[in-house]
């Protein structure tokens, strides 16, 4: 934009000048006609053109000679008044005409000097509102870095083979070194793990493989202590079956048990359940319970039963479980699988089948994606809801520090998505955990990635970024890891909240886990497919260190998982020392992710091809940055020159995937990169 003001102005001034060396050495024959009417003359259409000069006459030859009513000038100095003869009568030099042109020019020049001036004046306008461009205060959770703990998996400090909150805190220092400014921790709530924590069986206390609520008062008052925020993983669409409103609720469905509606039964048909709902984890979605002669309903394991969110004292119950840790001080919360919280209220209704649906060929059980799912998922009153507890943490934030919540849903109805996005500050964007899935042509792919996130969000909406969690593989086996660099690189440049998940910024990967050591319940559940199921691998323990279990847990101690086998060179202290490694390049991402261009400048999607994403970020007032990466198998070379963008020619390396050409200035006209890499160019100065 400065460029295109200066171009404007340099424009109008050639223009200007050009305008009065015409009217000095030529003035406009409709002028002149003008002025000799103010005079008094008559004048003719023909007036308005210019008359050839005297001197033109004679040295044309053969002409006529002029009457007495014409004349003709010997001098160069008529050459230009006799460009103002009237048609009848020579005008003396000292004619009214000779005065008003000069009046004329002066008003030119002084025309001229004014807009001038205004376009001096609309430049530096337009360069001051680059620089006080006034920017919106952001909340804790737009500047944060948030990362995921699996608190099973990130450090035991008891020797049990399992994390705990203690270990957690005993890893703060690492935390804080990342640079990251929030942790979300997976449930951690008392459980009899049939899911891992996702079956609760106490809200309100601590399991005790864990900890106690000691350990936990005690970890978030150290990460407080840190300017750290803590994120609660809370599981409201069901309970473990050993809790104990289940087991009231299941004794009887007398109208004198307080109980009896707290979770969703129904009235079995045919000897058999009410209707052909299956579970997210296959097979039937209902179990039978002999005290009440009737199903209860399970979207997801057997052990975990659906609360009824159509009965008021369970919605009750619910905001006092949000109100009891937000007393504690909680940050804020992810509510896990909310688009299934309320299901139709005629259960009786079949789910129809989906015809886009391929069964694998080793099911044994039906499976949650051979039907469709609008008995059971995303209805109104799962909104309604949804804005009720999203009020309450509003008025939790407006007595002190923010309060934030964000949603889970897997759904791929962007409309859908951005529902739930506008009711809670934002709804998980798990677009990019389709990166790998696009292998042909990757570049094109990842942009369609993230443009179809950004091009559907409304305005006041805030973007996130995932590229892994407990529940998808890796990012570094979906994409390979000589592409996990720049998958980092695009977490973390592009605009909005990213989410890491623990190990990813040291690059770990996928572990093999056999049969026999396989915990995951929808594993088990399925035999024939259980590494299709299985979402141990992506839960393996956090690789500290080169020592017998990786510094996770004591030597000679079994872990609840087994550690991949690249640990020895895969670790935290490894790439520690070593100044190039996916540790550094991580921790050198959150510190220039704290460049307001950044945090609060633009987007733009500057170059995509079958193999290459490029994006730039830029803010007025700051300096613009280019986001360059090649996701393909060969080094390819392109133009990323904009003059009209008012880009240079060379630009400065900021930070490359492989942190080798950090200060080099390269050639934006053809910039190779090499099969994996991200380099990140810089450009123009700061003005405020």
């Amino acid at each position: 934009m400065p460029r295109l003001a200066a171009g404007s102005a340099v424009f109008a001034l050639v223009v200007l000048v050009g305008y009065l060396y015409v009217t000095e050495k030529q003035p406009v024959s409709v002028m002149s006609a003008i002025m000799r009417a103010m005079e008094g003359d008559d004048w003719e259409i023909e007036d308005l053109l210019p008359k050839e000069t005297g001197r033109q006459a004679h040295a044309g030859g053969g002409r006529e000679e002029d009457t007495d009513d014409s004349y003709h000038s010997s001098s160069d100095d008529d050459d230009e008044d006799a460009l103002l003869r009237p048609s009848r009568k020579k005008l003396p030099s000292s004619s009214l005409w000779q005065k008003y042109s000069r009046v004329l020019n002066r008003a030119s020049l002084c025309l001229c000097a004014a807009v001038l001036a205004c376009l001096a004046l609309g430049s530096a306008a337009v360069i001051y509102s680059y620089r006080s461009q006034p920017r919106p205060e952001l909340h804790w959770w737009q500047r944060a870095v948030i990362y995921q703990i699996y608190p099973r998996s990130f450090q035991d400090s008891n020797g049990d083979g399992i994390g705990d909150l203690r270990g957690i805190e005993r890893r703060i220092d690492y935390l804080e070194y990342l640079g990251v400014e929030a942790v979300w921790l997976s449930p951690i709530f008392k459980s009899p793990m049939k899911d891992f924590g996702y079956d609760v069986s106490d809200f309100t206390d601590i399991d005790p493989i864990f900890g106690t609520m000691a350990d936990f008062d005690s970890l978030l008052k150290s990460l407080h202590d840190r300017d750290m925020k803590l994120i609660l993983d809370f599981v409201p669409n069901h309970t473990s079956d050993q809790h104990h409103w289940f087991v009231w609720s299941s004794g009887s469905r007398d109208e004198s048990n307080p109980y009896r509606d707290y979770y969703v039964w129904a009235e079995g048909r045919d000897g058999g359940p009410p209707n052909n709902w299956v579970s997210v984890f296959g097979g039937p979605a209902w179990t039978y319970v002999a005290s009440r002669d009737q199903w209860y309903l399970h979207q997801f394991l057997p052990e975990q039963p659906d609360l009824n969110f159509r009965c008021p004292d369970v919605r009750r119950h619910m905001e006092n479980v949000l109100r009891f840790w937000l007393e504690k001080g909680v940050d804020g919360f992810r509510l896990d699988a909310v688009k299934h919280l309320v299901e139709t209220a005629d259960l009786s209704w079949h789910e129809p089948p989906d015809p886009a649906y391929v069964p694998d060929p080793e099911e044994t059980l039906e499976q949650y994606g051979s039907l469709l799912h609008p008995c059971t998922t995303n209805l109104e009153e799962t909104h309604a809801v949804i804005r009720e507890w999203k009020a309450l943490l509003d008025q939790y934030s407006k007595k002190g520090a923010y309060r934030f919540m964000i949603t889970e849903v897997y759904d791929d109805d962007m409309k859908v998505l951005m529902t739930y996005n506008r009711e809670a500050d934002m709804t998980f964007n798990f677009n990019l955990l389709g990166l790998g899935s696009g292998a042909h042509a990757p570049g094109n792919h990842t942009r369609r990635l993230v443009e179809s996130w950004m091009s559907n969000m409304t305005d006041g909406q805030w973007p996130n970024w995932v590229i892994g969690n407990h529940d998808n593989h890796r990012v570094a086996t979906r994409v390979g890891p000589q592409y996990a660099r720049a998958a980092n690189m695009l977490l973390l440049l592009l605009p909005g909240t990213p989410f890491c998940y623990y190990g990813d910024e040291i690059g770990m990967e996928d572990a093999r886990v056999s049969y026999n050591d396989t915990k995951d319940t929808f594993a088990l559940n399925n035999p024939e497919t259980y590494e299709t199921k299985s979402r141990d691998p992506e839960r393996t323990p956090m690789q500290w260190n080169r020592t017998e279990n990786s510094g996770f847990t004591d030597a000679g101690v079994r872990p609840w998982l087994p550690l991949h086998d690249n640990y020895h060179r895969v670790n935290v202290q490894t790439q520690r020392a070593r100044p190039r490694s996916i540790l550094h390049l991580f921790h050198a991402l959150v510190e220039l992710r704290k460049e307001p261009t950044f945090l609060y400048g633009a987007i733009r999607y500057f170059l995509s091809t079958p193999n290459i994403f490029a994006f730039s970020r830029t803010l007025r007032g700051r300096p613009t940055y280019l986001v360059a990466m090649n996701l393909g198998g060969k080094s390819e070379t392109h133009s990323y020159y904009s003059w009209w963008d008012g880009w240079p020619r060379e630009a400065a390396v900021v930070l490359t995937s492989d942190m080798d050409r950090q200060g080099e200035m390269l050639d934006l006209k053809a910039l190779t990169l090499r099969p994996g890499e991200c380099v990140v160019l810089k450009w123009g100065r700061a003005w405020n």
